[in-house]
C-alpha cells in the first residue's frame, strides 16, 4: 500500500484459492474506500494460519494434518450411519455439528397401537413413531473413535433396535490403528519388488496481480 497516492497492489498466485482470497481481499479494499467509517483499527495480533510461515509449517503442518484426516473421518462415519439408516427407514432427516450427529427417525414399523377412538387422521399420526438419535464422537478420547449414543422413542424395542444399529456401524466403521505388527506388513510391502514409479512434474507458477488507484476530491 503506498500512502502518498494512495495505491493499493495486490498480487496472487493463479489458482483457483488464490483467486478467491484475491477477490475477497479487493472487495474489502474498495468497501474501506467507500466507507470509511466501517474500518476499525486493533492491536491484536492475526491468529490467522499463514501457508508461507516456516516456522507455523514446521510445528502445525502435521498436527493440521491429523486434525483434519480426523475431521473428514469422523463426517464420514456420521454420513455413513445416515445412509444407513435412510435405507431401513426411508424418511431420516440429519442435523451434523461438528462431531454430533442427530437423526430424526419416522416410522410405522413396530408401532404402539393407536387408540379406537378419533378421526382416521389423528389414528393415523398416533400410528407414525418418532424416533430421535444423537451420536457423538468423544472429542477428548485420544483416538476419538469412541461413539456415545442416546436414543430417544415411545417404542422401547424401536429405540433398543435403532441403538444396537448405530453401536454396530460404529464399531464397525472405526479407523485401524497403526500397530507394530502393521508397520511390519507395510515395511515388508515397501521392500518388495513391485516396479511402480510415480513422477511427479513441478508446476509453474503463474502470478497475477491488480492495481486499484484511489482518487481523493479537493
Amino acid at each position: 500500500h503506498d500512502e502518498c497516492n494512495g495505491t493499493a497492489i495486490v498480487e496472487w498466485d493463479a489458482n483457483p484459492q488464490g483467486d478467491v482470497l484475491a477477490d475477497a481481499v479487493i472487495s474489502l479494499i474498495l468497501h474501506a474506500q467507500s466507507s470509511a467509517a466501517s474500518v476499525r483499527m486493533t492491536s491484536q495480533p492475526c491468529r490467522h494460519y499463514r501457508a508461507d510461515d516456516p516456522e507455523n509449517n514446521n510445528n502445525n503442518s502435521e498436527s493440521n494434518k491429523r486434525a483434519k484426516t480426523r475431521t473428514d473421518t469422523i463426517s464420514s462415519r456420521l454420513r455413513f450411519i445416515y445412509s444407513t439408516l435412510k435405507d431401513q427407514f426411508e424418511t431420516v432427516e440429519a442435523v451434523y455439528e461438528g462431531n454430533q450427529g442427530v437423526y430424526e427417525i419416522q416410522t410405522d414399523c413396530g408401532f404402539l397401537p393407536a387408540d379406537a377412538s378419533g378421526t382416521k387422521e389423528e389414528s393415523d399420526k398416533k400410528d407414525i413413531l418418532k424416533c430421535t438419535v444423537t451420536v457423538l464422537f468423544d472429542d477428548n478420547d485420544v483416538t476419538g473413535d469412541r461413539a456415545h449414543v442416546a436414543v430417544e422413542s415411545r417404542d422401547e424395542q424401536l429405540a433398543n433396535h435403532v441403538r444396537d444399529c448405530i453401536q454396530t456401524l460404529a464399531q464397525a466403521t472405526q479407523p485401524i490403528p497403526l500397530t507394530a505388527h502393521t508397520s511390519n506388513d507395510l515395511n515388508t510391502i515397501k521392500d518388495s519388488k513391485l516396479d511402480l514409479v510415480m513422477k511427479s512434474e513441478p508446476m509453474e507458477t503463474i502470478s497475477s496481480s491488480v492495481t486499484i488507484k484511489s482518487e481523493h476530491s479537493e
